[in-house]
């Protein structure tokens, strides 16, 4: 069975340290702790031509001129995604909620597996609202490695001694322009600060 880890090596550590309830325990961080900015470092994401759950063709320019968080996942993950997907439906329902403008795309790093038939059915499983958030599949793994590699800055590996996969854990806020400004902990279930650091940005 495949399995999804961050690829930051602190995080590793403090499980380690700390046990599986560092993943539960809430945390008491003001909203400056939470996002970690990246405008200075002059992040864009490059141009995709994707498809998503209902088989339709998505691009980057359907983004242009509006704010998205942006996550890498993938369906057989039995931990990792599991938590990190409804973390982003908390946001969007919460986002929704205060009235942000604000789309979600999930790009799948198993696009092998996942279909777009069944990133509907997981999609389904955590009653996301499909009218603003795209999971997105319809590549190979080179192409999906590259694209993040070059958009976020980040890794995905398939481990040759293991069937997981490796892959940030990290939602990523994209502005209006295409640039990545922001980045957010996944695995943090405290959404209330990054609703707050959100509507500063976005607002």
């Amino acid at each position: 069975m495949k399995k999804s880890f961050t690829y930051v090596l602190p995080l590793l550590v403090g499980l380690i340290l700390g046990g599986c309830a560092s993943f539960f325990t809430p945390s008491n961080e003001t909203t400056a702790e939470v996002a970690r900015d990246l405008s200075e470092q002059s992040l864009y994401v490059s141009s995709f031509s994707f498809v998503n759950q209902d088989e339709e063709a998505v691009t980057d320019e359907d983004f242009h001129g509006s704010y998205w968080l942006a996550t890498m996942t993938f369906t057989d993950c039995p931990t990792i995604c599991n938590m990190m997907t409804p973390n982003m439906a908390e946001i969007q329902e919460a986002s929704e909620e205060q009235g942000l403008e604000l789309s979600f795309v999930s790009f799948t790093v198993d696009p092998a597996t996942d279909t777009p038939d069944v990133l509907q059915t997981y999609g389904e499983q955590y009653n996301v609202d499909f009218s603003n958030w795209d999971f997105l599949t319809g590549y190979d793994p080179n192409e999906i490695e590259q694209f993040v590699e070059e958009s976020f800055h980040s890794t995905v590996l398939n481990d040759p001694a293991d069937p997981d996969i490796i892959h940030t854990t990290d939602f990523f806020l994209i502005n209006d322009e295409g640039q990545v400004v922001r980045s957010y902990d996944g695995l943090n279930s405290n959404i209330p600060p990054i609703i707050s650091d959100l509507e500063s940005v976005i607002h």
